[in-house]
């Protein structure tokens, strides 16, 4: 099972470091779908996870708050905030269907540094219980 924990403490304005998470995300996604379809005869899509677009713009907007300028968050990071926060749903809603809510993963600014490390530590909170559901932990 691919671990994000480490990729997942990676500095603000760290461009390999969020290169470095993306992938390891993607992979992870990509382990939890199988372990979804092996347990549970239901899968999920990660198509469209692995977005450079959006990994540039979630770089780019950390780059803008470190020169001072304020950015609202670019299309492609936005729909792939978007379709992460629905494969997450979907995940929930096969491991357990009558969970109604999860973490808010759609509402984050990643050019603040204070919402960038506090939504990785909720997304990371996330991939853990997932994976103690599905017996990775």
């Amino acid at each position: 099972m691919s671990n994000i924990d480490i990729v997942s403490n990676m500095p603000f304005n760290d461009a390999s470091g969020v290169a470095q998470f993306m992938l390891a995300h993607y992979q992870n996604h990509n382990q939890i779908g199988a372990a979804l379809l092996a347990q549970y005869k239901q899968g999920t899509s990660t198509f469209g996870l692995q977005s450079p677009a959006a990994e540039q713009a979630w770089v780019d907007l950390m780059r803008a708050h470190q020169r001072g300028e304020q950015r609202q968050t670019p299309q492609p990071l936005a729909d792939w905030l978007h379709l992460h926060a629905t494969l997450h749903n979907a995940e929930y809603t096969i491991i357990l269907p009558s969970l109604t809510q999860t973490y808010e993963l759609e509402d984050v600014d990643f050019s603040d540094p204070e919402q960038f490390y506090d939504w990785l530590q909720g997304h990371q909170q996330i991939h853990d219980f997932e994976q103690g559901l599905l017996g990775f932990l």
